[in-house]
């Protein structure tokens, strides 16, 4: 795949995506950074699996958290280099994550995997459970009848019937914790973004 696409026009333009300006998207990100520690006790490492500028990234590592963050593109890198928490970031991709050489409490990834082919799904959930060693908490834009998207880069919004059926296919049904994803979903900021019902989660 072609990681330049995610370029300046992207994330800042306005045209190619759904974003006017990533920028904008850092008090929301933050407040996802909240939610995660809320949602997981315990957890003292954190990946951001398709972190883009990092904010989430900073957030954790602020807050005195372990925290990782790696994404393809190079442009959203660049701009996380720039940042005090650059040396959190990671410029790789899905499905392998080959620059990723250990494990982490929680590995996360929010509005990424519907970016990604839907013949490199089954392999990048596996990843990613293999990259956790508690939790894997996943949003998505989840394909609902008249849904229209003007990002032409989400080449697999599925509807939950689907999801419900790949993680059947590569084993990870054992895992779902359906209450973890309730009290996700219960939370009033994730019923505000739209979040709530959009939401996988494991546990190990």
């Amino acid at each position: 795949m072609d990681f330049s696409v995610y370029n300046k026009q992207y994330f800042e333009g306005g045209g190619d995506s759904n974003y006017s300006s990533y920028k904008q998207c850092e008090p929301i990100l933050l407040e996802l950074g909240r939610i995660l520690v809320q949602l997981t006790p315990g957890s003292k490492s954190y990946l951001d699996v398709g972190c883009a500028y990092g904010f989430t990234i900073g957030y954790l590592t602020n807050a005195g958290f372990d925290a990782m963050g790696v994404d393809p593109s190079p442009y959203a890198i660049e701009y996380a280099r720039t940042q005090s928490w650059s040396d959190k970031i990671v410029e790789d991709s899905l499905p392998k994550l080959e620059k990723v050489d250990r494990t982490f409490d929680t590995v996360f990834s929010s509005a990424v995997i519907e970016h990604v082919p839907e013949e490199e799904i089954s392999d990048s959930l596996i990843r990613m459970f293999e990259l956790t060693k508690k939790h894997l908490i996943i949003t998505t834009i989840i394909g609902l009848p008249g849904h229209e998207d003007h990002d032409k880069t989400h080449v697999s919004v599925k509807p939950a019937s689907w999801w419900t059926k790949t993680i059947w296919f590569v084993g990870m049904a054992a895992y779902r914790d359906l209450e973890l994803e309730e009290r996700f979903n219960a939370i009033p900021y994730c019923k505000q973004m739209g979040w709530s019902n959009h939401v996988m989660a494991f546990t190990k």
